[in-house]
């Protein structure tokens, strides 16, 4: 009960100090002004392309361990291949 309140707490402070530094004016200027051209469409290309990998590596590595307890515990097998 006392770790509920604590997490309460910290999180009811953590939204009133974050409200005003997430303020923005209205008419304020971007302080960033974006890339244009294929710069940015470079870097898009770049980030999507390590999503995709760190993905295909998560999935792979998945059915890797999933493969190896099937073959450690077979009776579990399809335990396993459900979840």
């Amino acid at each position: 009960m006392i770790k509920l309140a604590r997490m309460m707490v910290f999180c009811w402070m953590l939204l009133l100090v974050a409200a005003p530094a997430m303020a923005q004016e209205v008419d304020a200027a971007p302080a960033v002004v974006a890339p244009a051209g294929i710069s940015l469409n470079l870097g898009a290309a770049f980030g999507a392309g390590l999503v995709i990998i760190g993905a295909a590596l998560g999935i792979g590595r998945i059915g890797g361990q999933a493969v190896e307890s099937i073959s450690r515990q077979p009776e579990a097998a399809g335990n396993i291949q459900t979840a």
